[in-house]
């Protein structure tokens, strides 16, 4: 009796130990499934029509959760020469106002159309076969030390729409710490991080977010590293 107790106990502590050994694996699962690099978009087919010319049309509703770039791919056309004009898409509103007039498409694309948070109409003209994506570009950035302990990151502006940067630095060997800055429209932004190791050599990353209604964060892929050495 005494030993089937011993054995269970030992069991839950072997049990423990594995639960806790899976503790970092997990936490890197969660950082994997960050919205960093999903492309997946809401969109379903509404309805089909021709012209008195033989077009055909497929008409498709889109939900762009923020502000980020649409990315539309047509694979196969029912014209075989996609370099002519009757391949095309125009985009509406909900109120078939055209926010995006008619635009020849061409094979394999992608063609990116830079669209508001909401609910679009999505006409394709003679595509048979078309996916929808989106995406935010991940920015380019520069870096310096303007002093002893501090490092300044500076992205470069873009077009697109975005609501901030996200940035990621660490010495050699050790855990990433981040800083989040928001910007407004335009701005140029220059990002300040103090209180580093001085003479010190760390690696950064930076990616760039937008914010929807409901407060819910997408975001671009990770930059490339780059290097600084911290000035003493």
């Amino acid at each position: 009796m005494f030993k089937t107790k011993v054995k269970k106990v030992v069991c839950a502590l072997l049990l423990c130990v594995f639960l806790v050994g899976m503790l970092p694996s997990y936490a890197f699962a969660q950082e994997k499934a960050d919205p960093a690099t999903y492309t997946e978009i809401e969109w379903a087919y509404e309805y089909s029509n021709r012209d008195t010319e033989n077009n055909f049309y497929n008409y498709y509703t889109l939900k762009m959760p923020a502000s980020m770039t649409l990315n539309v791919v047509v694979s196969y056309s029912y014209f075989w020469n996609y370099a002519s004009n009757c391949t095309a898409i125009t985009i509406y509103d909900t109120n078939y106002d055209t926010v995006y007039g008619r635009t020849p498409i061409v094979a394999n694309g992608p063609h990116s159309f830079t669209l508001k948070e909401g609910t679009y109409i999505v006409r394709m003209e003679n595509a048979y076969t078309v996916s929808f994506h989106k995406s935010i570009a991940a920015p380019d950035f520069t870096l310096s030390s303007p002093k002893a302990g501090y490092m300044a990151v500076a992205p470069k502006r873009t077009d697109d729409i975005y609501d901030g940067y996200e940035i990621r630095y660490r010495l050699s060997g050790k855990s990433w710490s981040k800083k989040t800055y928001e910007v407004e429209a335009g701005e140029n932004a220059n990002i300040v991080i103090s209180k580093l190791k001085k003479g010190s050599k760390y690696t950064v990353q930076v990616r760039k977010f937008v914010e929807n209604d409901e407060g819910v964060k997408y975001y671009s892929a990770w930059t490339k590293s780059q290097k600084i050495k911290i000035k003493k």
